[in-house]
């Protein structure tokens, strides 16, 4: 791009289509300015080198040998240029519909972002405590898919809470169809002063607060921060907000 007018090198560096090849994390410690010939993921990878070409084309970009012959070898393999996604089970409250969350305890802002195809969209609480967000859809059911806002809360710049906050149109019925879910999953939730809770496990707590005159229906996953370093086990299957598990 040295060649090219200011401009056109701007819009380089803010297109999505080139800065979504790879997740932050990745970028940082891996990817960073290789080309094909250097790095290549481990999946996805006729996407991959159908977007690097796709973005050398858009921006009349030359490619040296090693580059163009990492990209034929690709080519050659793939029938399809899409993203594909990994058959999955598992998800927000272990219902298989459920299925757009990776996060873990204690991650960093960084890390959490990593996993997400969307910015987060990053408030300052105090001097401790942060929050990310963005909007997504969730999927309920196979006929029920709603708004919703999810937020990371950090504290020290550790994952400690996530909330499904729902949009405000969401029918107040919802919250008994998940509350089901959620005594199917973690027993029959304890029943107090405008909200029902759970335990998810020996770190977790799980609390379902359902639509009210002022606010609309939330799902809350809280690390309980005394016990976040004595319990060692930070497999997957004791992290709720993990909801996407590939099936082997």
């Amino acid at each position: 791009m040295y060649s090219k007018t200011e401009e056109e090198r701007g819009a380089y560096a803010k297109d999505l289509d080139n800065l979504t090849l790879a997740a932050p994390g990745l970028n940082r410690n891996q990817k960073s300015d290789k080309d094909p010939a250097e790095w290549m993921p481990d999946n996805n990878k006729c996407w991959y080198v159908g977007k690097w070409v796709e973005i050398k084309k858009k921006y009349n970009l030359s490619m040296d040998q090693t580059e163009a012959d990492s990209i034929a070898a690709v080519y050659l393999e793939c029938d399809y240029f899409g993203m594909i996604l990994p058959l999955c089970e598992s998800g927000l409250a272990e219902s298989e519909f459920y299925d757009f969350r990776w996060s873990r305890w204690g991650d960093s802002k960084d890390e959490v972002q990593s996993t997400e195809t969307d910015t987060l969209a990053v408030a300052q609480v105090d001097s401790t405590q942060e929050t990310g967000s963005l909007s997504t859809i969730l999927t309920f059911n196979e006929d029920t898919s709603d708004t919703v806002d999810v937020v990371y809360g950090f504290t020290d710049n550790r994952l400690q809470s996530g909330t499904y906050l729902f949009n405000s149109n969401v029918p107040a019925s919802r919250s008994d169809t998940i509350k089901e879910v959620l005594d199917e999953r973690y027993g029959v939730g304890e029943e107090r002063t405008g909200y029902t809770q759970w335990n998810r496990n020996e770190r977790t707590t799980v609390v379902l607060y359902p639509t009210s005159e002022d606010s609309s229906m939330s799902i809350v996953y809280m690390e309980d921060s005394m016990l976040m370093d004595s319990v060692s086990d930070t497999t997957y299957n004791h992290l709720p907000l993990r909801t996407l598990v590939p099936l082997e």
